[in-house]
């Protein structure tokens, strides 16, 4: 209260160390450091000297308190496959800037439903449902939550691919006629196990010649 402070020095005892803007200033500031979720303290003392040379010294305490940054979801990228094939769904590429993601879970929105692995894994599988000539649309929504309980959500989209399967011919069983008998062809019997047979076609390979009375009949005489 006499000849006035002199100077001022700030000294930091403990914590994570921090740039203080100006160590010999009665106001200094700093940026408060990233902390995990039990938070930091951190420690400063303060010495002051006066005019004729005497000095004092006290400390004070700063609290700095964990902020929880969400999460990002990152549903991986749009896949198009074709029915049957086994799908992997990935979340791998997702990440949270502080503690972690604790935990992942797959929801369908849209589509045929399918059966996931586990709904919970980074990267579950799925059998691609089997479709029609238009094919099929799968919407898959990603959620996952931090260690701090915060969420992020992404989607992906699968596309399913109608796959023509090639149809079974069957040309009816062998007969044994005598000759100037009318014989029928009987090719009823094929069969194709998705879209259906569009057109059947006859042909003669060996033995004397005949005439089909249709060759793109089923059952021609």
């Amino acid at each position: 209260m006499d000849d006035g402070i002199d100077t001022y020095l700030w000294e930091q005892l403990d914590g994570p160390r921090v740039t203080l803007s100006d160590a010999h200033s009665a106001l200094p500031s700093f940026n408060a450091p990233d902390v995990g979720p039990e938070g930091e303290a951190l420690t400063f003392q303060l010495t002051v000297k006066d005019m004729g040379g005497l000095q004092a010294t006290a400390t004070c305490l700063i609290n700095v308190s964990w902020i929880n940054v969400g999460p990002v979801a990152n549903a991986g990228a749009n896949q198009t496959v074709v029915e049957g094939a086994t799908v992997t769904l990935d979340g791998s590429n997702s990440m949270d800037a502080d503690n972690g993601i604790d935990s992942y879970h797959w929801t369908q929105l849209e589509g045929p439903p399918v059966q996931l692995s586990d709904p919970s894994a980074v990267q579950p599988v799925f059998s691609a449902p089997d479709t029609d000539t238009q094919g099929a649309h799968l919407v898959f929504q990603l959620t996952v939550t931090d260690a701090g309980g915060l969420q992020g959500q992404a989607t992906c989209i699968v596309n399913v691919s109608w796959q023509n399967l090639a149809p079974e011919a069957h040309a009816g069983d062998d007969q044994q006629v005598s000759e100037g008998t009318s014989v029928a062809l009987d090719a009823t019997a094929s069969s194709d196990s998705d879209d259906g047979i569009a057109a059947y076609q006859w042909s003669q390979v060996s033995g004397p010649a005949v005439t089909l009375s249709d060759a793109g009949d089923a059952q021609p005489g």
